[in-house]
């Protein structure tokens, strides 16, 4: 099996989670038509006089989509909002995921480069910069980095990525070359304050792991939860991220999916929720 179609199925489960967005009833005829957009002018975004705001209605410009896993959050929030016509809008999200970039790389194996330089200087020192000892040392430090960087990358694969076991072989036994690289270089760089150009290794790990992303372990909402948090992009009726309910909370009504659906009076389409 080909590495690329390995880590695509190593992808972080893409867990989703179900999160709730508090707004007014004024603004549902352009979330209905446009989704839940971004107020990056923290102008407004809804229809009419109201600001399409919701969770995060004190940032300006809003750094994403504001969300809560917590019901009664998203319920205050729209009352906040609009006590005579509160809406809270159901999606279905990922909370979070990035690539990785040269700082992820460093805390995904637990390179340490000022460990690696104390050594490599506690090493000269010892043994003189110009002995054989010395280079010995340099390749002993190179060992034993390699093998923290290793294991270390298994170990994140399996606790904050949850990769399987399986999969975790193959990115690692692709990834090790690259470290040994890696590591070499940064001791080269350090032993002779060339500064060792590591961005070759850099980016055949970052393209390596470029579909691993971040895991992060959310609650089920309504268990006590309480994590409010923005989704930097737009929320629509389709995609990784979307819009799969929609509730009236004085009309008690309810189009699409909601956690505890048997409290509110069933629509077929979210249009029906604007009469």
């Amino acid at each position: 099996m080909k590495i690329q179609t390995i880590l695509e199925k190593a992808k972080f489960a893409k867990q989703k989670t179900i999160a709730f967005h508090g707004t007014s009833k004024k603004n549902l005829e352009s979330i209905i038509k446009n989704g839940l957009i971004i107020n990056h002018n923290d102008t407004g975004l809804g229809s009419g006089e109201y600001d399409e705001r919701g969770f995060g209605y004190s940032f300006a410009p809003h750094e994403g989509v504001y969300l809560s896993t917590n019901w009664i959050n998203a319920v205050n929030s729209a009352k906040n909002v609009d006590r005579e016509n509160p809406i809270v809008i159901i999606a279905q999200v990922q909370m979070k995921g990035s690539y990785l970039d040269e700082d992820d790389i460093f805390d995904v194996l637990k390179i340490d480069d000022m460990r690696i330089l104390n050594n490599v200087n506690r090493a000269g020192n010892r043994y003189g910069y110009d002995s054989d000892e010395y280079l010995r040392a340099l390749d002993n430090l190179s060992d034993v980095e390699y093998e923290i960087a290793v294991d270390n990358l298994a170990d994140n694969l399996a606790k904050e990525y949850g990769i399987n076991q399986t999969s975790i072989k193959h990115i690692v036994d692709n990834a090790k070359p690259h470290i040994r690289k890696y590591i070499d270089n940064l001791i080269t760089g350090a032993s002779d304050n060339t500064g060792a150009d590591i961005r070759e290794q850099q980016d055949a790990l970052r393209k390596l792991l470029k579909n691993v992303t971040r895991q992060h372990d959310i609650k089920y909402a309504g268990k006590g939860d309480n994590t409010n948090f923005a989704i930097p992009h737009n929320i629509g009726f389709k995609g990784a991220n979307k819009i799969i309910g929609i509730c009236d909370l004085n009309a008690d009504k309810l189009w699409g999916y909601h956690p505890s659906a048997q409290h509110f009076d069933r629509v077929k389409t979210p249009a029906e929720l604007l009469k």
